[in-house]
């Protein structure tokens, strides 16, 4: 709830596993905006591991990325993006933070890990507006 305080967002996404956060999150303040996304850890959650959404213009593809195998890198990931036109590719699973627009324009945003799993505590904050993106990656 920490960064969710700190930036007070429109629009939350959760890049799965561990979707009982999502559930304590909802507790806290019933009325944020959370759209979410099962992981390789969620299999009994029954939720979808995928979702497209279209924000201000911006399409996204929002994906845990385990499907992707993006631990082995993000060549997966890309290649979905460009065969359905999306601006922005929203992944999880390698708990490592990225922002990084490929030469196309599309984005891969992994805001890393908000739990410090393996790594320091980050997220992301996407801002959109009239179909353009930006991207900042902070700590916690």
């Amino acid at each position: 709830m920490d960064a969710v305080d700190i930036e007070l967002p429109d629009q939350v996404f959760h890049l799965g596993d561990l979707c009982r956060d999502v559930e304590d999150l909802q507790a806290l303040d019933p009325m944020l905006p959370i759209c979410t996304v099962a992981g390789n850890c969620d299999g009994w959650s029954g939720g979808a591991e995928e979702r497209e959404l279209v924000i201000d213009g911006v399409k996204c593809l929002l994906t845990h990325g385990h499907r992707y195998h993006a631990k082995m890198g993000p060549w997966g990931l890309v290649k979905t993006g460009m065969d359905r036109g999306v601006h922005a590719v929203f992944y999880g699973h390698t708990h490592q933070s990225v922002a990084e627009q490929q030469p196309d324009g599309m984005w891969l945003i992994n805001p890393g890990t908000i739990g410090g799993i393996h790594n320091k505590p980050t997220y992301a904050v996407v801002q959109i507006e009239s179909g353009s993106l930006s991207v900042q990656i902070k700590e916690l």
